[in-house]
C-alpha cells in the first residue's frame, strides 16, 4: 500500500514527459535550423528567416555552397523536415 502513491506519481511523471516531448518542436530556433542545413549541404549560411505556414513555424535558410551555388531550403520546426527549393 505504501508503494502505490510513489508508483502512481512515477507513472504520471513518465506519461507527462512523453506527451511534452511529442508536442515539443523538433527544431527550436533559427540557429538550430541553420546548423541542420549547413551540416547537410555544407557551405556558408547567408540568411535565416522564420515564418508560419499552415499554422506551423518554417525556417527559410539561404546558403552558398563551396562551388558558388546558392541554395534555398525550408526547415519545418514541428518535424525537422528539410526541403530544398
Amino acid at each position: 500500500m505504501k508503494y502505490l502513491l510513489p508508483l502512481f506519481l512515477l507513472c504520471h511523471l513518465l506519461i507527462s514527459a512523453q506527451s511534452y516531448s511529442a508536442n515539443a518542436p523538433a527544431v527550436k530556433s533559427a540557429n538550430q535550423a541553420a546548423q541542420i542545413v549547413k551540416q547537410r549541404y555544407g557551405g556558408k549560411v547567408l540568411k535565416v528567416k522564420s515564418n508560419k505556414s499552415k499554422g506551423s513555424k518554417v525556417y527559410k535558410v539561404k546558403l552558398i555552397k563551396g562551388n558558388g551555388q546558392v541554395v534555398n531550403v525550408s526547415v519545418y520546426a514541428d518535424t525537422g523536415r528539410v526541403k530544398e527549393h
